[in-house]
């Protein structure tokens, strides 16, 4: 009867819930990345992960906790960014092409081929104010082109050549 006295109290214990502390941070992670969902690619995998979580686990099955912690880290570490919107960088290249290297100066060209070749393709919307600030970069090169002379010698010659020939003619009379 004592025996059946002590496996009653034993049953009768009320366990203290498992430690949620690594949960509890992931949790934290996950709802601070929710807040930002529209900018990855799938979020689905931390929602399920979220929705899967029990918060009354007992001490004696910590290990379920553990492995609910384990799963919302893995689906955190796993996602991908959207990629990042290039549609203005790709209007000021357009725009860019319509000035001819021919009719500005070496130096100011320059630095316009070299703002193009510097646009990182592979940026994600987690950079998108890096490839904003190419369209503001292309934009300022742009601006700052400086023009050649005009070269006139050749219109030059052709009035002392026509002048020549009205003497010429003049001359001839």
């Amino acid at each position: 009867e004592w025996a059946q006295d002590i496996y009653d109290a034993i049953e009768a214990l009320d366990h203290r819930l498992a430690d949620y502390d690594e949960l509890n941070a992931a949790y934290a992670e996950a709802l601070e990345a929710e807040k930002n969902m529209d900018k990855y690619l799938d979020f689905s995998a931390v929602r399920a992960a979220m929705n899967a979580i029990s918060w009354d686990i007992k001490i004696t099955e910590q290990e379920k906790v553990d492995t609910m912690a384990d799963n919302l880290n893995e689906a955190l570490d796993n996602l991908k960014f959207k990629p990042a919107d290039y549609s203005a960088v790709n209007d000021a290249v357009t725009n860019a092409q319509k000035y001819p290297a021919s009719n500005y100066t070496p130096e100011s060209y320059a630095n316009l081929r070299n703002i193009l070749r510097s646009i990182d393709y592979t940026l994600n919307v987690s950079k998108q104010d890096v490839v904003d600030n190419y369209v503001t970069q292309i934009n300022q090169a742009i601006e700052d082109l400086e023009e050649l002379p005009a070269d006139y010698s050749a219109l030059e010659e052709l009035l002392d050549f026509v002048q020549e020939a009205r003497f010429e003619r003049l001359g001839a009379f």
